[in-house]
């Protein structure tokens, strides 16, 4: 890793072997009524959280999808809690932070006798429940918890103007009310628009069948709004799939992407968004798979996660990239954030043949010092605790002198812990091809199995040219060489070689299925052979996918760029009718 106390790189990158018995674990999980029973628990989701918006210099994520919401703060409207309320729930009495009366983010229009507040979400509170805020002016109002508001996530609340006294009505004479048995205002005593002054009704009068007949009353209505409530489910439905529908056709994000509620996402947004606009040196690298698991050009399933992911991570005005592109239009993005695949190639005797490195992990590691891994996706299923259940550790060293490695982070003397770091350098060395590193020299041998005849320039034999291999110190996974020299170019130069040596043309460059079906060259032989095995044409052709592939240094490793403008003129989300019957949902 680095090198010893000096605080300076090391000259090979070497990881530190050894143990780390110092560190400290805490297992975090999601999980749900339904299978534990009494509480929902969404503490993976809020570790992520933690550790994005505390992160110095450097994420590293390895995910098996990336579905989740960036979403601004709501602005939540609230009103003035009854005294019976007041008198029920627990008050949340801390003040706002910082400034009380913060002006509203300019995304929302206000007058100019609005105020707003920012405050954060209670931990012992959930969506759909209440939470009181005292307010400088003394008054307390009632914030009502939104759809996508964590505990502990930030929101901006509007709040009410002060009501002002109304000026006293002349007294009218009231006319005595007769009242029943039971002390209620009898039938005969309230007419249709005959209601006594200073009362009000809602429904029928006390004293009357509706007041008495309350139990068959009730079972009636449940009836009549159990059908009513699945009738306006049934048009929401069909209206958020013919508009998410149109939405695609018209060449606008999809939005089959609403409601997605996990805010690690938006944890992200923020993060790069305070990086960018400090000009600090940050690193954001992802690695996802290619295309989801299973046929990605035929399965419902997977055209619709394909949609899923492609509408968060770059895929119009309210993908990630699409709101960092709106906001920073100088800036080049990548300085800071890559989405990256891992992409193998070989040979079989039908000839050369690629496919994806599944990438099945579920992975967070930052600034080499924390890593929280198990088995949470990022997606809601995973994240939000109330369906899926998940269970991750979290990672961190104890700071004792021999759980360090003194190495540099953006060029600066580091402290990173010995297993978040020693983890991070072996997966990007191994990413990057570069030759594995241990003493005894047993990975080496190990990863010498796999070479394929087309990595290997000028023999058809299984002898292994030992300058094949490549080196280089990625110790400070945040410097400008390790990030623009090493991790930027090797993806794109990965990228392009085998997109020229296996396929028809660029991923992103592929608009269509049927597009696809005849261009792509991946989970078969090359697109460019075009003999049959044995014969010279077919010779020609292998070893035209050879010396493409060998090109320039040759491909290095499996890192290639995430093709998200992929299939960008088809329409990948299911049908109204599938999306009336299912919902969304059941791909986040």
């Amino acid at each position: 890793a680095g090198a010893s106390g000096s605080g300076g790189r090391g000259l090979s990158g070497r990881p530190v072997e050894g143990s780390c018995p110092s560190n400290t674990v805490q297992v975090v999980r999601s999980v749900g009524s339904w299978s534990l029973g009494g509480f929902t628990e969404d503490s993976i989701q809020r570790a992520w959280i933690r550790e994005i918006s505390n992160a110095q210099h450097s994420i590293y994520i390895e995910q098996q999808y990336f579905i989740t919401n960036f979403d601004e703060p709501p602005v939540v409207e609230v009103a003035e809690p009854t005294f019976q309320q007041q008198q029920q729930k627990a008050f949340f009495n801390e003040p706002p932070p910082g400034n009380p009366l913060q002006p509203a983010p300019q995304q929302h229009e206000r007058s100019a006798d609005e105020s707003y507040v920012n405050v954060c979400v209670p931990q012992n509170v959930s969506v759909g429940q209440e939470f009181h805020v005292l307010l400088p002016d003394g008054r307390t109002i009632a914030v009502p918890v939104m759809p996508g508001s964590l505990p502990g996530s930030e929101i901006i609340v509007k709040v009410p103007p002060q009501s002002t006294p109304e000026p006293p009505q002349p007294q009218q004479q009231q006319q005595p009310v007769r009242l029943n048995e039971r002390g209620l205002p009898s039938e005969a005593a309230v007419t249709p628009g005959m209601q006594p002054a200073g009362q009000t009704y809602s429904g029928a009068p006390p004293g009357t069948a509706g007041a008495g007949d309350k139990g068959m009353r009730r079972r009636s209505y449940g009836l009549l709004g159990t059908v009513a409530s699945g009738l306006g489910a049934a048009a929401k439905a069909t209206a958020t799939a013919v508009g998410s529908v149109a939405a695609t056709l018209g060449g606008k994000e999809s939005g089959f992407t609403s409601g997605v509620e996990n805010r690690v996402g938006y944890a992200l947004l923020e993060r790069l968004r305070k990086a960018i606009a400090n000009n600090e040196k940050f690193r954001v690298l992802i690695v996802l798979p290619m295309h989801p698991n299973g046929r990605f050009l035929d399965s419902l399933e997977c055209r619709a996660v394909m949609q899923q992911q492609f509408d968060c991570i770059g895929r119009g005005e309210r993908s990630l990239l699409g709101r960092l592109a709106k906001e920073f239009p100088d800036v080049e993005l990548e300085k800071f954030v890559v989405f990256t695949a891992l992409r193998a190639h070989g040979e079989m005797p039908c000839g050369p043949v690629s496919e994806q490195v599944y990438v099945h992990s579920k992975l967070l590691i930052v600034d080499d010092r924390v890593v929280i891994m198990g088995s949470a996706n990022m997606n809601d299923r995973s994240m939000c605790g109330d369906r899926d259940s998940e269970i991750a550790c979290v990672i961190r060293g104890s700071g004792k002198e021999d759980d360090l490695v003194h190495t540099e982070m953006a060029g600066r003397a580091w402290k990173s812990a010995r297993f978040a770091h020693t983890l991070r350098v072996r997966l990007w060395r191994e990413h990057l091809g570069m030759i594995p590193l241990d003493d005894r020299g047993s990975r080496k041998k190990y990863a010498d199995q796999f070479l394929e005849p087309c990595h290997r320039p000028g023999t058809d034999d299984y002898g292994r040219p030992e300058d094949m291999w490549w080196d280089y110190d990625l110790t400070d996974p945040a410097a400008d060489d390790v990030w623009e020299d090493v991790v930027l170019a090797t993806a794109r130069d990965n990228t392009a070689k085998l997109e020229a040596a296996f396929d028809g043309k660029a991923w992103d460059e592929v608009a269509t299925i049927n597009e696809a079906r005849k261009a792509l060259g991946l989970s078969r032989n090359s697109v460019h052979i075009k003999g049959e095995p044995g014969t010279v044409e077919f010779k020609k052709d292998v070893e035209w996918v050879r010396s493409t592939v060998r090109a320039r240094g040759g491909v290095r490793g499996r890192l290639v760029l995430f093709p998200h403008q992929f299939l960008h003129a088809q329409v990948l989300e299911p049908g109204v009718l599938t999306q009336m019957l299912i919902g969304q949902k059941l791909f986040q």
